[in-house]
């Protein structure tokens, strides 16, 4: 299956030789990132946990319906070339087992995220639990996309 990864184009040079790679910065964010991610790995679930789920290593790609990819921000279709915005980036076509790769809901990551920024514990394990249970695997949810479209 095609998926397409955002990355600067400063980067593709090292991509191309060391192959793709979680890369943070030490920004308040990405900070903030590996927190929740950490956070998260509490709680998968086993059946996450025998296979190797863990966020620290994930990598965020586009899916690709047909010619066109989702926008993880809205959720639409479109053409890869509307999805750069400036000539800094630039978007990696790889080709991926999607047997083996998942999908996660961004929103639910997003309010785990923020309960805890806000050290609000109880509702991040809530959520936590919502994150773990909506984890699909990229050929099931493909195929569920397919349908829809």
């Amino acid at each position: 299956m095609i998926a397409y990864h955002k990355l600067p184009r400063k980067d593709l040079v090292s991509v191309i030789k060391l192959g793709l790679r979680q890369k943070r910065s030490d920004t308040e964010d990405s900070k903030s990132i590996d927190r929740t991610n950490d956070f998260l790995n509490t709680y998968r679930l086993p059946k996450h946990e025998k296979i190797g789920l863990n966020r620290k290593y994930n990598i965020y790609c586009y899916v690709a319906l047909g010619d066109e990819i989702i926008d993880i921000a809205t959720g639409e279709a479109k053409m890869p070339d509307t999805i750069i915005k400036n000539d800094a980036d630039v978007l990696l076509q790889v080709r991926v087992d999607a047997a083996r790769c998942y999908i996660s809901d961004l929103d639910l990551y997003d309010a785990v995220k923020m309960s805890v920024e806000n050290n609000d514990m109880t509702t991040a394990a809530r959520l936590a639990h919502d994150y773990w249970n909506a984890v699909k695997r990229l050929d099931i949810y493909q195929k569920n996309l397919s349908k829809i479209k």
